[in-house]
């Protein structure tokens, strides 16, 4: 299939509407094509982020509609009742404005990535990571609590609040489980799907290496050929072919070890 996937067509995969041999050649020309991978990545993200912001509109629609309510409490002679009656449509203005921007404001600093340690050279543009050969960069995700750690030599995407896609490199991940919205890695190879773990990802231009510290995470191929990976197991993903778990024997991501101090960013994601 050529790409010329349009938007429309991502929206009905995105949503459950396709099925049968249309879902099935989608999901397989998305799994090889990086570029609508990314879209839909994208899309699944804006429509958890919308959910939120509506659910922020009925909270501000309720307290205006209940602010509304005339009250029918009788006033005494003398009462500042008509004063207020007078300023209530102010009163309600200036409320909704405060409520609106600290709404606002938690859901910018909720959707944003927090860096939490950086060396080496690291360049970070708009939501691209491109590490160099001595670089090494700490991120908390924009979901608040999940972290993720690029190694040298890496080049990264965050796609999501829970979601990157990785072109090549190293990546340390520790996922804060969410049964509501997986945490999500996309790569040249296939996919990782994660609810709750702490594991490594490295891609290079043969095949993904994943090795899990503790959980469990799920591997699946541009083939559609999908494997489940314990707690310190190790596989690996080629466009064609998905590993056997295989037993880890020694210790995970070393790179890690003189780079940053653990208990710092826990203090920090508290």
């Amino acid at each position: 299939m050529s790409c010329n996937i349009t938007s429309n067509i991502l929206v009905l995969l995105r949503d459950g509407l396709l099925d049968g041999k249309d879902r099935e050649e989608i999901q397989q020309h998305v799994s090889a094509c990086p570029h609508c991978r990314e879209r839909l990545l994208r899309m699944q993200s804006l429509e958890a982020g919308l959910s939120e912001l509506e659910m922020f509109e009925r909270i501000r629609a309720s307290t205006w509609k209940k602010m509304q309510q005339p009250t029918v409490k009788k006033e005494s002679i003398g009462s500042t009742g008509p004063l207020l009656q007078k300023l209530a449509p102010s009163l309600a203005t200036v409320f909704i404005a405060i409520i609106s921007l600290l709404i606002y404001q938690t859901y910018t600093a909720k959707n944003n990535p927090h860096i939490l340690a950086r060396s080496g050279l690291v360049n970070v543009m708009d939501n691209r990571i491109d590490s160099m050969e001595d670089g090494y960069l700490a991120l908390r995700m924009s979901d608040g609590r999940s972290r993720v750690e690029f190694g040298p030599n890496t080049k990264a995407i965050l796609t999501g609040p829970r979601s990157l896609t990785i072109e090549t490199g190293v990546v340390w991940n520790e996922v804060v489980p969410d049964p509501t919205i997986p945490y999500v890695i996309t790569t040249p190879h296939g996919a990782i799907t994660v609810l709750g773990t702490a594991f490594e990802v490295e891609v290079t231009e043969l095949e993904d290496t994943v090795r899990v510290d503790h959980g469990k995470v799920e591997l699946r191929n541009a083939a559609f050929q999908t494997v489940i990976l314990p707690a310190k197991f190790s596989g690996s993903i080629r466009k064609d072919a998905i590993s056997t778990p295989q037993k880890i024997l020694g210790k995970i991501a070393m790179w890690r070890s003189p780079q940053i101090n653990t208990s710092d960013i826990a203090n920090a994601l508290r």
